[in-house]
């Protein structure tokens, strides 16, 4: 088989992959809202977003330390150096373990003062009340696996096992899912799901152990060549954006889970759905276009840069803004057909959450760190963090349920700036010459006709919420289209982007595996 045919059979098997687990992370909640009442799928939602919350904190990005400390290096340094970062995070397993172990003790052994904290401010079962928390006690043996496992991808990818990694990933996507619902299907005990993605996990963590073994065999022990405490120092910087990007992304979730009883932290969750394609377009086009952006800031050329990304956002906007004000204008029969009638109340946070998608018109990181300044990175994720906690607790208070959601979509546009600010200071562009804002207006005012024009239609049908969904798609994707190109907005280059777009995404999927 030749070098090319091998590099697509791996691009198969990795775009495969990525949607499975896509697929699978995507259907867990529309397969639990079918099955368990709105409490109980609070409160599994609370406890796992803790730990979504939690994971990233406690793994300080140490997996990343492999992808600058392995390459060029020996078989048996490497190793070496992958047994010392596996040992490490074995360690900071049992740190999380530790610290969920206690959580979920405290909740079972002084219930009533947990309770006092939490059940009397939401007037009901909290899901971080006693009744929540207690389970804690039990996922306290996820970490002891699934933190070690993190390490694999990059461990994977390093010595040229890319295809492997994906696989990996789908196993464990679907594993997580499989071992969630099954459970449920049976209609066991909450007791008993918890335990059942808690083995999984720890179990998922004897692969670290398999793949040492099978990548390094017979390789004779060797010296780490620096210590551990070199490796924080590399990963902790790299943690602290992963740490801030979390905080920013789950804020709103863990501010409904403080002050609301655990059926509508059910609902806020369902809401809280993105659709996947709408932020996977922005982010891989500015993956495809990162090298490009390094080539130009290292021939210093910041301006080509610059405009290159400019011109990225235009088109990105011309696929991202129509889909997201389809869902925006059809969030009721979304949540329908996704989530059932119980879950309508939750429209609203998905309009809002539709919003926030449609300004996902830019990856800004990559631009950052192709400039070498990937400081500035975590100073902007920093500025976003604290804009989201500035507007989305008043909000909270002053609009109620729907008020972090609309917070979270409002912090959107500080979060621009700052970004914007940052690429001003490393590329030399003034900041008004950074985000196209005029050209973003402009689809954004031929996006409101269409969703107008849907409007309309929605309000007029009789049919259920699948037709409903099929007609407002189809009229302002068309309207969209009309108008765009009637007001010469949407030109030939624009359609051929879309062909790009796919097609460069596979090229840099296939190119992945090296």
């Amino acid at each position: 088989m030749s070098e090319n045919q091998e590099r697509a059979r791996q691009t198969t098997f990795l775009v495969v992959g990525k949607v499975l687990s896509s697929l699978s992370e995507a259907a867990v909640p529309m397969v639990l809202v079918r099955m368990l009442p709105a409490t109980e799928v609070g409160i599994l939602s609370a406890m796992l977003m803790i730990y979504a919350i939690l994971a990233p904190i406690l793994t300080a990005n140490f997996p990343a330390t492999l992808m600058f400390y392995l390459p060029t290096r020996e078989a048996p340094v490497r190793r070496a150096i992958a047994g010392r970062v596996a040992l490490v995070l074995f360690g900071l397993g049992a740190a999380a373990g530790a610290l969920l172990f206690s959580l979920g003790m405290f909740a079972l052994l002084a219930p009533d003062i947990l309770r006092a904290l939490t059940n009397n401010v939401v007037g009901g079962t909290s899901a971080v009340g006693p009744d929540g928390l207690k389970y804690l006690a039990l996922l306290a043996l996820m970490p002891l696996g699934d933190i070690p496992a993190r390490m694999l991808p990059n461990l994977l990818v390093v010595e040229g096992r890319a295809r492997t990694a994906a696989g990996i990933g789908v196993v464990k996507s679907i594993g997580t899912a499989a071992f969630l619902v099954v459970p449920i299907a049976l209609g066991m005990d909450i007791w008993f799901v918890v335990a059942s993605i808690a083995l999984f996990g720890f179990a998922y963590g004897a692969l670290v152990l398999y793949y040492l073994h099978k990548l390094y065999p017979g390789n004779k022990r060797q010296a780490v060549p620096f210590t551990t405490g070199e490796l924080f120092r590399f990963a902790i910087p790299l943690g602290l954006t992963d740490v801030t990007s979390t905080l920013n992304a789950k804020m709103d979730q863990f501010l409904i889970t403080l002050y609301f009883v655990a059926a509508m932290v059910a609902q806020y969750q369902m809401g809280a759905f993105r659709i996947p394609v709408v932020t996977a377009i922005a982010m891989s086009t500015g993956a495809i276009y990162t090298p490009h952006f390094t080539r130009l800031f290292a021939a210093n050329k910041p301006l080509e840069a610059i405009e290159t990304w400019r011109l990225s956002i235009r088109k990105v906007s011309m696929l991202v803004v129509p889909i997201a004000l389809v869902f925006f204008v059809a969030a009721e029969e979304t949540i329908e057909l996704l989530f059932t009638k119980e879950y309508l109340g939750a429209s609203n946070v998905f309009r809002a959450y539709c919003l926030l998608s449609m300004g996902r018109v830019a990856a800004f990181g990559p631009v950052l760190v192709a400039a070498g300044r990937p400081k500035l990175v975590f100073q902007a994720a920093t500025l976003t963090l604290v804009a989201n906690v500035v507007i989305s607790v008043p909000l909270l208070f002053i609009v109620g349920f729907e008020g972090p959601a609309i917070g979270t979509a409002l912090a959107f546009i500080p979060s621009v700036v700052a970004y914007c600010w940052c690429i001003s200071r490393a590329s030399g562009v003034p900041l008004r010459k950074t985000f196209p804002l005029t050209h973003y207006l402009k689809v954004v005012a031929v996006g409101a006709v269409a969703a107008g024009a849907a409007v309309v239609v929605k309000l007029s049908l009789p049919f259920g919420a699948a037709l409903r969904l099929i007609a407002i798609t189809v009229v302002v994707l068309v309207v969209f289209v009309a108008v765009g190109a009637a007001t010469r907005l949407i030109r030939r280059e624009d359609w051929l982007f879309v062909g790009q777009w796919f097609s460069e995404k596979l090229r840099r999927e296939s190119g992945e595996e090296r």
